[in-house]
């Protein structure tokens, strides 16, 4: 199965001679138009003669960028000077290319059957790819130009890239030292993640897979996982299910910090929880999971023709059921830790209940003794209460008669 999109990278240090095969590349005569005097052409003309490339209307759409659909010529003028910038100060260009399978294209609609390419929405993922390769990379703040080629049999996209203010500061930006001379340079190598994730931003983009990685999701979220919820396996009708429960709990090793799905300490019992989640799907939730199965199959078909991963068809599909295995795996070992933390608890208390049973004290009068010295205190403070209560009525009741007593005399001295 050939692959429907292809993403290669190469980068162009500024200090070497051009790539003889680069150079090969935008020198033929078809591409650009340049005496014989002229190909002896030095590093930053592997720059400008790159932008003039892309740029030539005869082969491709036009330049864009991640934020003009189109560049002018002024616009075209201002990133050749970047570019030369970047080059002066020892920065490097990074040359990606996407190249496209047309019946790919046409299967994600991204080509009609004429052959007419939808170059808004080429270029919109172009964008996504190349943002996501930046976010890797740490490649924040640098310029980006690119074109559509359409002068081969497959339509394909170049994309350069420069820093403007490269980094000579070791550890920021792509600066390095070498260990063994000591010397500065630029980290040219891209890590092969990164060319992965940047080609899966175009292609999940291409093939919806974001709108049918969310149906997935929320079918495990809102039907698998809250229907588990819903059927307690320790208090489950249906037998097959309680008895494969049971089994799992008694075997299950003493140490509950162990019981997480992917744990190695779960390989002997890795098959029991599968087979529970099996009898679960099949007795709650059979519908369910061939929905399930069949959003699975589908992206996974498209994964497989974007990727041309030939006998790998299941691949995504297969990823998918492992993962849905693994959650409810861990759901049903919860409810496991659940359960044995309540019989040990229920352990213990029996087991303090018969040491109070076992004291050479009865438990009943150790505890009618302690009732009776609660109740003391009580009626302790409560008398103490009253008492301080009537203390205060009794000097409230002095000072009233002390007070009449005064405005008496005051009123006989008057007269």
């Amino acid at each position: 199965m050939a692959a429907g999109i292809i993403l290669k990278a190469i980068f162009i240090p500024a200090s070497a001679k051009p790539f003889s095969r680069y150079l090969h590349y935008i020198d033929r005569p078809e591409a650009i138009d340049q005496s014989e005097t002229q190909k002896q052409v030095t590093a930053y003309d592997v720059f400008r003669s790159y932008t003039d490339y892309m740029g030539n209307p005869e082969k491709t759409t036009g330049l864009f960028d991640a934020w003009q659909d189109r560049l002018s010529a002024k616009q075209k003028a201002d990133m050749k000077e970047l570019f030369q910038l970047s080059q002066e100060q020892g920065g490097l260009m990074y040359q990606l290319l996407f190249s496209f399978d047309s019946r790919w294209l046409k299967e994600v609609g991204l080509m009609d059957e004429q052959g007419v390419a939808a170059q808004a929405e080429i270029q919109s993922y172009t964008r996504s790819a190349v943002q996501q390769l930046m976010k890797e990379e740490g490649m924040e703040g640098w310029i980006w130009s690119a074109a559509m080629h359409f002068n081969t049999n497959h339509l394909h996209v170049h994309i350069a890239l420069a820093d403007p203010v490269p980094s000579w500061e070791e550890g920021t930006g792509r600066c390095r030292r070498n260990h063994r001379t000591g010397e500065l340079y630029q980290r040219g190598k891209l890590k092969p993640k990164t060319l992965e994730r940047t080609k899966a931003a175009f292609v999940n983009l291409a093939i919806g897979a974001e709108r049918e990685q969310e149906q997935i999701n929320r079918l495990v979220r809102e039907r698998v996982l809250l229907e588990k919820q819903l059927h307690p396996f320790s208090m489950e009708r249906n037998k097959p299910i309680r008895a494969a429960f049971s089994q799992l709990l008694q075997e299950l090793p003493e140490d509950m910090r162990l019981w997480k799905y992917h744990m190695a300490a779960m390989d002997p019992y890795r098959s029991q929880i599968d087979n529970l989640s099996s009898l679960f799907f099949n007795t709650y939730l059979n519908e369910e999971y061939r929905e399930f199965q069949r959003l699975a199959s589908r992206l996974s078909e498209r994964y497989a023709r974007s990727y041309g991963e030939t006998g790998k068809e299941n691949t995504f599909a297969e990823h998918k059921e492992r993962d849905v295995y693994a959650r409810l795996g861990n759901a049903i070992l919860a409810e496991c830790r659940q359960v044995r933390k309540e019989a040990r608890w229920n352990e213990q208390r029996a087991a303090a209940c018969a040491e109070r049973e076992n004291r050479s004290i009865p438990y009943s009068l150790q505890d009618t003794a302690y009732s009776i010295r609660r109740w003391g205190n009580r009626l302790y403070d409560a008398a103490y209460s009253l008492l301080q209560q009537d203390t205060e009525s009794m000097k409230n009741q002095a000072a009233y008669e002390r007070l009449m007593r005064e405005a008496q005399e005051r009123d006989s001295y008057r007269r």
